[in-house]
């Protein structure tokens, strides 16, 4: 659709948000990876924090455009002491790409072990763990290039970094190019299923680790009381931001669980529950909006606000 020997050109819509590789050439030789597809990387920098802006890559009449965000480093990594950049990422089966791991030296100092693990068997990370070595940080912040890669199309999986009380986490979908659906690119996070029959259900939600799906029970009085008997005001925007209440309380629950149960530290059932607990508000506040902004049509939201 895009011939070889043509200019892709490059723009941003912020001038803070500098495009460094302004056009990228698709040589007439160029061969992919993949047949007809080829794989070119631009390299973007952002000038001033908490700004966001659109690149555009165009050529003739066809474009395609991202939008950008960019954190404050004291907000995403010297907080938390780790973080993945980028923190979702979408694969082509069998196809490796790199990510990095930002550690905080200041936080995570140097000789510490991070291990890294995937809770989905056909979702691999290059290195299970990685020594800190501070000698390598600049401005007290060292960089860990990993690969990732999963084995066929369809599967979701969550990669985590984890020292002590840190914990970073890597979103990751594996979606051919013929599956993938804009609808479901939230991956864990993705719509969720309804269950309409179950008659007075004790949760207002479960998260099925077989399917990696969260059944929401409509059935629930609170829930029945927003979204209807028969579900039929889920695309309300009441609906839909209960919906992604929902979703983020049960997905963020199940990943604090498996943290405090997998870090080997034995308490009681209720400092149990009490940690993880606080490892759920802890995700909930790092990534609750995210997970709000990806479930909650914007555009309805955006209408709402405007009319009061």
């Amino acid at each position: 659709m895009v011939n070889r020997g043509s200019n892709v050109k490059i723009s941003s819509s912020h001038p803070k948000i500098r495009v460094i590789t302004s056009e990228v050439k698709l040589l007439v030789d160029d061969r992919g990876e993949t047949g007809d597809i080829l794989h070119k990387y631009i390299t973007i920098e952002g000038l001033e924090p908490n700004i966001e802006g659109v690149i555009t890559a165009s050529v003739g009449n066809r474009l395609s455009q991202v939008r950008v965000h960019v954190v404050p480093e004291k907000e995403f990594l010297y907080e938390e002491g780790m973080v993945f950049a980028p923190e979702s990422i979408t694969l082509r089966p069998n196809q490796p790409r790199k990510v990095n791991l930002l550690v905080y030296v200041k936080m995570i100092e140097g000789g510490s072990g991070v291990s890294i693990t995937s809770d989905n068997n056909t979702v691999h990370v290059s290195k299970e763990k990685i020594v800190v070595d501070d000698r390598n940080a600049i401005r007290h912040v060292v960089k860990y290039e990993l690969e990732v890669w999963g084995d066929g199309p369809g599967q979701d999986a969550i990669i985590t970094a984890e020292f002590g009380s840190y914990v970073a986490l890597l979103e990751i979908r594996v979606r051919s190019k013929e599956e993938e659906d804009e609808k479901n690119r939230q991956g864990m996070f993705s719509d969720p299923e309804f269950d309409m029959e179950t008659k007075d259900p004790p949760l207002r939600s479960r998260y099925s680790k077989e399917t990696g799906k969260i059944m929401i029970y409509v059935q629930f009085l609170s829930v029945k009381h927003y979204l209807g008997e028969s579900c039929q005001y889920k695309k309300t925007l009441v609906g839909q931001v209960l919906i992604a209440d929902l979703v983020a309380e049960r997905c963020f629950w199940e990943i604090a669980q498996k943290k405090v149960d997998l870090s080997g530290v034995l308490i009681n059932p209720a400092g149990r529950l009490d940690k993880i607990q606080s490892e759920a508000n802890k995700l909930s506040s790092k990534y609750g909006k995210k997970i709000h902004e990806a479930l909650v049509d914007q555009g309805v939201l955006a209408a709402h606000l405007s009319s009061r």
